[in-house]
């Protein structure tokens, strides 16, 4: 399946015992929490936001994106909150 991503939100973080914490308030900074809310009421075949890590082992940059797999979902989405 075809998808569609949008860049949330980046930030420097660590993994303890296979575990991070996602820093929200950063992300309702740079995304905004009407888009987080959004994002959260839709179903997940129609989009979800994926965690996605870089390579080192322990700690290195996280992100967050939108991914969207309905094209119109997509297209809603930017019409919503263009910037």
């Amino acid at each position: 399946m075809k998808s569609d991503r949008i860049l949330l939100a980046e930030w420097l973080g660590d993994i303890t015992d296979g575990y991070t914490d996602i820093p929200w308030p950063l992300i309702h900074d740079s995304a905004g929490p009407e888009i987080v809310q959004w994002l959260n009421g839709k179903h997940h075949t129609e989009c979800q936001m994926i965690l996605e890590k870089d390579s080192a082992p322990n700690d290195g940059k996280f992100r967050l994106y939108a991914e969207f797999y309905v094209p119109a979902l997509r297209s809603e989405f930017a019409i919503r909150f263009a910037k």
